[in-house]
């Protein structure tokens, strides 16, 4: 369930608003990430090597380019976000 205060959206918005740490910080899409935050993969990506349900953490934020860099287990790749 993704939609309404008991959906993931909102759980994950709540989450982060309690679990803040301080870090440069990205917003797109409705969504914020800050470095340190963890993210999940949801789709494979051979070229970049990471695979649905590979955990990450946001290392960097570049925000002129909007795009953040991730380490998955070591496996560090580069991530644009799309914003409005």
């Amino acid at each position: 369930m993704h939609k309404g205060l008991a959906g993931v959206a909102n759980l994950n918005m709540e989450l982060q608003k309690e679990l803040i740490h301080k870090g440069m910080k990205l917003s797109g899409e409705a969504k914020t990430l800050r470095t340190g935050d963890k993210v999940m993969q949801i789709r494979n990506n051979y070229d970049k090597d990471v695979y649905n349900g590979d955990i990450g953490t946001v290392m960097k934020i570049d925000r002129e380019l909007q795009e953040m860099k991730i380490d998955y287990d070591g496996r560090v790749c580069y991530v644009r976000i799309c914003g409005p």
